[in-house]
């Protein structure tokens, strides 16, 4: 019966050894490709700012839920940079056009116009 019980023991042991060796490589995927998609949405906010720039509109406006994938997290525009910034993490991405100081939170709503070259706060 101790044989058993103890065969029993050293299975589980193993089992937690083996799930212990694999957690922690594949929690590091998951963090590696949050970071990438979060990169890829400041790279996409960019490409649209710069394509407003290249279009005939005069205003564009952004609601943060629009172009934010969670509610924790804010955008903010100063000069040619670009920064999405989540839970004290920030992506960068360059825009195309100095912009002057612009933030967006996920419930906030602006319009961006062009102004002397440069981005700017179009009054709502």
């Amino acid at each position: 019966m101790i044989e058993f019980t103890m065969s029993r023991i050293a299975v589980f042991a193993c089992g937690v050894i083996l799930l212990a060796a694999i957690v922690v490589p594949i929690s590091d995927v998951y963090d590696g490709r949050k970071d990438a998609d979060l990169t890829e949405a400041a790279d996409k906010i960019a490409f649209m700012i710069d394509a407003f720039w290249d279009s005939e509109a005069d205003v564009m406006t952004l609601r943060g839920w629009d172009i934010l994938p969670f509610s924790d997290m804010s955008v903010e525009i100063s000069g040619h940079v670009l920064t999405v910034n989540k839970g004290g993490k920030e992506y960068r991405s360059l825009i195309e056009h100095p912009a002057d100081s612009i933030s967006i939170s996920y419930n906030d709503t602006i319009g961006l116009k062009r102004s002397d070259g440069r981005l700017a706060l179009a009054s709502q």
